[in-house]
């Protein structure tokens, strides 16, 4: 993380992400028909977008395929040359935006008043672990979530087209390279092979003094 910036308590590749696109965020205009995606990296993100645009496009709601939604709204990539939220600014509602940003640089119409979503009908909570486990729970509750009608034949085949090798075979034909370099294993527990024994142990606490209290639990493997 050498040649990464600081901005405001949070770290960034200033390869994708610029000061100048973190500046204007915060203020960063919300349609009230907006489909908001935040993830932490490498958790699922380009999987959970997939699903939404599926849903979205077989139920009639958008024309835009999931490989022209930016990235993240903070950063610029290659093939779009220019800020994901510079590009979201021309995309039709209702639009799919996606972003990393901690709540505190989140666009303020989103984490507004204070970010205390917990039990706000307009927020639902997916975590990777349950979409490995049960992917077609977790697409009917996508759907559900954004009152969207389809029969069980459409479901389910959108349920077969996101598998992990299902759309990791498809973004490898379609040529989309940056969605194939970043797919890892699609699998829980593959921390293993990156953790030591005291960064795990060292995990375990921090992940006990900051969830405590929430009612998040997290299955490692």
């Amino acid at each position: 993380m050498d040649q990464w910036f600081e901005y405001k308590g949070a770290f960034f590749d200033p390869e994708f992400v610029t000061k100048d696109s973190l500046d204007v965020i915060h203020e960063y205009v919300i349609r009230d028909d907006d489909i908001v995606i935040v993830t932490y990296p490498k958790a699922g993100t380009n999987w959970i977008i997939d699903i939404v645009n599926k849903l979205m496009r077989a139920a009639g709601k958008t024309d835009v395929r999931a490989e022209d939604i930016p990235w993240c709204i903070e950063a610029t990539l290659p093939e779009f040359g220019k800020p994901g939220h510079v590009i979201m600014e021309d995309q039709p509602s209702p639009r799919i935006i996606h972003t990393h940003l901690p709540w505190h640089l989140a666009p303020k119409m989103i984490t507004n008043p204070k970010g205390k979503m917990r039990d706000d009908p307009h927020f639902l909570f997916l975590k990777y672990e349950d979409m490995n486990k049960d992917l077609s729970g977790a697409v009917r509750k996508i759907k559900d979530f954004l009152d969207i009608s389809l029969d069980d034949v459409t479901t389910a085949s959108i349920v077969e087209s996101c598998t992990f090798a299902n759309l990791t075979s498809a973004w490898a034909d379609s040529g989309n390279q940056t969605k194939t370099l970043l797919a890892r294993k699609g699998v829980v527990g593959d921390w293993k092979n990156s953790f030591s024994e005291s960064q795990s142990k060292a995990y375990d606490a921090k992940y006990r003094e900051r969830l405590e209290g929430t009612g998040l639990q997290f299955d490692f493997e």
